[in-house]
């Protein structure tokens, strides 16, 4: 009796892993579709420094998960850049790994000080255009 009820919970866990590993590729896919090649390549690129990043550590999948605070099939999604990750789970990974400071350069204000008020006065004086009646 024990050994039918263990076969039953094993088919229910193999099924339930069959039905993730299909919304995955299913949303994978459909987020893929819609980047282009390069982004894409970055975001490979992404997911392969991050997994670089964690290996020096010789920080473990589970335990550096677990300090992200996300499962292991979300650090397997960053790792293999997967776009449908949210930023704030990549901010997290990226604290860890001390590299937080890095991503504060990536839209930087211009470096002038004459460039960044042109471009202030260019938002200010923009206005939406007014709906015709």
């Amino acid at each position: 009796m024990w050994k039918e009820i263990i076969q039953i919970i094993d088919c229910i866990i193999s099924i339930r892993e069959l039905q993730y590993d299909l919304s995955f590729i299913l949303t994978h896919k459909d987020a893929m579709e819609m980047l282009t090649d390069k982004q894409k390549q970055s975001l490979l690129n992404l997911g392969l420094r991050l997994k670089t990043s964690r290996l020096e550590r010789d920080d473990p999948q589970r335990e550096f998960a677990f300090r992200i605070g996300v499962s292991i099939p979300t650090l397997h999604k960053m790792e293999h850049g997967n776009p449908n990750v949210a930023i704030g789970t990549w901010v997290k990974a990226l604290d860890i790994l001390n590299k937080l400071d890095e991503l504060e350069g990536l839209i930087a204000p211009q470096k002038s000080l004459a460039e960044r008020y042109e471009v202030q006065k260019g938002i200010q004086g923009r206005q939406r255009v007014r709906k015709r009646k």
